[in-house]
């Protein structure tokens, strides 16, 4: 997505980094909160981040579920 400028993702955990200029949809980010149980976090600042950590006890996410659910919450925070 052209407001995401880097994304990390590696074994039960991701991250995103968006763009300074980016127009983020805020309503959605207690919802996301909530739907993840505490397992999504935003660092607002400069260039706002996303967090995501897997609890430990959980499956184990391959790679394509991941960048997919990546998608799904960048395209929900895209206005």
């Amino acid at each position: 997505h052209a407001y995401v400028t880097e994304a990390g993702i590696r074994k039960g955990s991701w991250k995103l980094l968006f763009d300074a200029s980016a127009d983020i949809r805020v309503e959605e980010i207690p919802v996301l909160i909530r739907e993840q149980q505490g397992r999504l976090r935003f660092v607002p600042g400069k260039q706002t981040m996303l967090v995501f950590r897997q609890s430990t006890h959980e499956k184990t996410w391959t790679l394509l579920e991941t960048l997919d659910d990546v998608e799904k919450v960048v395209k929900r925070l895209a206005k």
